[in-house]
């Protein structure tokens, strides 16, 4: 194993001195070339650069060095351009060129060219399915990735993506995660999982009460109420919590955080607005302001889902009608 391990640093040293002689060299070279004139001006940002460094475009007639030639490439990833299949010459000259994908390889990394590769198959797909030269085409709905199909999905019902920073299956009928053996009609689709899981969280926060001070110390402390008064105790660091407003409750204050007054019960107090030290009067009464409590939270959770919901949609319309997006304010 020492051994091993022994080649490897030495591998390691020689990888980086031969790093270090290759940055050493090119700073000669450059030097050499700014001392003899043979440099050339980048026509964006004008600072001279040798050849090896600079591209030009299809004409021939400007020229660009590597930093510009990274910024166009990223500009153009990222802007409106990306339904074009080729990136055209930046001069401000009027030129109609291109620059040649044989002159981006040469000064831009990898990773962006990767990114290029990958939007210009998407515009090449798009722009077919468009003219309607590609019937049997399906996209993977996670991602970019397109292939053809011979198939019918009532006989092959997954979709296997090949891409290699996807990967997912997916179902061709309702274009979920692959659900086999299931029916599409027997599993929840993505919104409803995420509707539902609202629902049951903010009927759970309406039952459970947490311990704030033990909160602020990262500690996670919850408890619910199946009986006495609403001063409660928190299980683990023994501080008091009100059930009502789960107020963390100072133990000089104790029972003074909660009304005194003598009044009917069931009435609110006219006197203080001071919480309850008692919720109902039994047990079974209890339960059921609880049971009324986490009714009205998953009410208002449902609610408040469906206007995410319909505001989504609205935004989805005006997206596709190229109007902008509308401010929008919830229900209460």
């Amino acid at each position: 194993v020492i051994k091993e391990e022994r080649k490897f640093v030495a591998a390691l040293r020689h990888t980086i001195f031969e790093a270090l002689d290759r940055e050493k060299a090119h700073a000669t070279y450059v030097a050499e070339c700014e001392k003899n004139g043979l440099v050339l001006e980048c026509e964006c940002c004008f600072n001279e650069c040798i050849a090896e460094d600079m591209i030009q475009c299809a004409h021939g007639h400007h020229l660009f060095c590597k930093s510009c030639a990274k910024r166009f490439m990223e500009g153009w990833l990222g802007g409106e351009n990306q339904n074009k299949l080729e990136l055209a010459c930046p001069s401000m000259g009027g030129c109609t060129a291109i620059l040649p994908k044989s002159e981006l390889m040469r000064v831009l990394p990898p990773e962006l060219m990767d990114k290029y590769e990958e939007q210009v198959t998407k515009a090449t797909i798009e722009k077919a399915l468009l003219r309607g030269d590609l019937t049997g085409v399906e996209r993977c709905p996670f991602c970019d990735f397109a292939m053809e199909m011979a198939v019918p999905p009532e006989v092959n019902k997954v979709f296997h993506c090949f891409n290699e920073s996807c990967g997912k299956e997916s179902c061709r009928l309702c274009k979920e995660p692959s659900h086999l053996p299931y029916k599409c009609s027997e599993v929840e689709k993505q919104d409803q999982t995420k509707y539902r899981l609202t629902v049951e969280e903010k009927m759970t926060e309406a039952l459970v009460r947490e311990c704030l001070a033990c909160k602020a110390k990262g500690i996670l402390s919850r408890f619910v109420k199946e009986d006495g008064c609403n001063k409660m105790t928190c299980p683990k660091c023994r501080g008091y919590v009100c059930y009502q407003c789960n107020a963390q409750i100072d133990r000089k204050v104790a029972y003074g955080h909660f009304c005194d007054h003598p009044r009917t019960p069931g009435k609110p107090c006219t006197k203080c607005t001071k919480c309850d030290l008692w919720t109902g009067n039994t047990v079974k009464d209890l339960q059921r302001i609880e049971a009324k409590r986490v009714r009205e939270a998953g009410m208002k959770a449902k609610d408040d889902a469906y206007d995410d919901l319909a505001i989504l949609k609205e935004d989805e319309e005006a997206a596709d009608e190229g109007a902008p997006r509308r401010k929008h304010r919830r229900r209460h």
